[in-house]
């Protein structure tokens, strides 16, 4: 059975990358003490009873650990608000370059035209990594949360590509954007984000074993 010291030190090494580890430590270690003085029993006695109570360094930093990720909940509105965020970013471009005269938005407008497939390839490898950090932090629980997560999150796309299609957005803004190669693989990309995302889901999730 390991000592008092032995506890903390092993508590602390568990703790070493939480942003409240110095609080964290302080509070168990008064609870400890308290306990021990509480109990009037040999310290190794006491540690068992602590350990108990408590759990081991490992299953105690664990708990600490999950109280502080962020809900299911949150992690989806985060990650919709940011899809939406990049949709309303290229949607004020684009106005902006055709709309407007500030030249911000025309340099902007041709870096995104000149690096349009890497732009897609970026888009991409962030649905990879959606379904990676919810795999990782969620378990098994993140799958529904990742289902949901990317069926809220493509209808944006759908409504944007949508508004182009049917003309809402003129067609000849998008001339520099709209090869036919470029424009099946958007389609492409569009319907394997979730297969994409299941597969970093279930990497994720493995990492975490």
């Amino acid at each position: 059975m390991m000592t008092f010291h032995q506890y903390i030190e092993q508590l602390e090494k568990e703790l070493q990358d939480h942003p409240e580890r110095i609080e964290i430590i302080t509070e168990i270690t008064d609870h400890i003490k308290e306990a021990m003085a509480e109990q009037v029993l040999p310290e190794k006695e006491a540690i068992a009873i602590i350990v108990n109570r408590f759990g081991s360094p490992q299953e105690l930093a664990a708990s600490f650990r999950q109280a502080s990720l962020p809900s299911p909940y949150q992690v989806k509105g985060l990650f919709i608000l940011f899809n939406m965020g990049i949709l309303m970013v290229g949607i004020g471009i684009t106005l902006g370059h055709h709309l407007g005269n500030i030249p911000f938005f025309h340099w902007a407008w041709q870096a995104l035209a000149q690096n349009s497939w890497w732009v897609l390839l970026v888009y991409t490898v962030y649905w990879s990594l959606i379904g990676y950090l919810l795999g990782k932090e969620f378990g098994n629980q993140g799958k529904k949360l990742l289902i949901e997560t990317v069926r809220l999150s493509i209808l944006p796309n759908l409504c944007v590509m949508m508004i182009v299609l049917y003309g809402i957005m003129p067609m000849e803004w998008f001339r520099s954007f709209l090869t036919a190669p470029f424009f099946g693989a958007c389609l492409i990309a569009t319907i394997l984000f979730y297969p994409i995302s299941q597969a970093g889901f279930y990497f994720g999730k493995q990492q975490a074993l």
